[in-house]
């Protein structure tokens, strides 16, 4: 519900999820510079707890914040295996016209979550971008609409992006982790996905 921050060239940005919870996992990150928090991340506890020990590629270069308006910045890029859940974490400005802006996104606020055993928090994932782990690209799922699923990621309804399920990591499953803590794997199938919720508004 608190961002933490780094400076970027005397503006201060939000750190994303990396940074922000390095120091609970005991790694100390300089903030002063992008560039000198994501050499931070790439080393120590940080890289190892973001990568998945199945994932081939070592983890894709990411980011979890960005500015949609204008896109003039992206918070700092580190190694990951995993996505998150934007609708819930509230780690980005919504876009224009987006369903966000009528209150959907939850701001790291677990207790105004439905559904919390059907809605994820964290997934299995590879990034946006040109298929390249060196690429950088965004590692989350957005909400254009109420009650969106991973289903609706997968068959290109106007969420997310499919290219960020990795089929060969878990042999055609993915590892999902949900707001009540509970995980669970599903198969990657638009029709198992679709019972994997964004946020749930009925």
């Amino acid at each position: 519900m608190r961002y933490s921050y780094y400076n970027d060239g005397g503006q201060m940005r939000p750190m994303g999820l990396a940074g922000s919870l390095a120091k609970y996992l005991g790694q100390t990150v300089r903030i002063d510079s992008k560039a000198n928090l994501e050499a931070d991340l790439i080393t120590g506890t940080a890289a190892k707890m973001f990568i998945c020990p199945s994932d081939r590629d070592g983890g894709w270069i990411g980011f979890t914040i960005a500015e949609y308006t204008g896109g003039n910045w992206t918070g700092p890029s580190s190694k990951q295996s995993y996505a998150f859940n934007e609708a819930v974490l509230g780690i980005a400005e919504p876009p224009e016209g987006g369903v966000s802006q009528a209150g959907s996104r939850l701001r790291g606020n677990l207790t105004k979550v439905r559904g919390s055993s059907q809605t994820f928090l964290m997934t299995d994932s590879t990034n946006l971008r040109s298929g390249s782990p060196s690429s950088p690209g965004i590692l989350v799922f957005y909400n254009t609409k109420f009650n969106q699923t991973l289903g609706d990621v997968y068959a290109g309804n106007g969420c997310g992006d499919a290219v960020n399920f990795d089929k060969v990591r878990h042999r055609g499953r993915v590892n999902i982790s949900f707001c009540d803590g509970h995980a669970d794997s599903v198969i990657i199938e638009q029709k198992a996905l679709a019972k994997v919720y964004l946020d749930i508004q009925n």
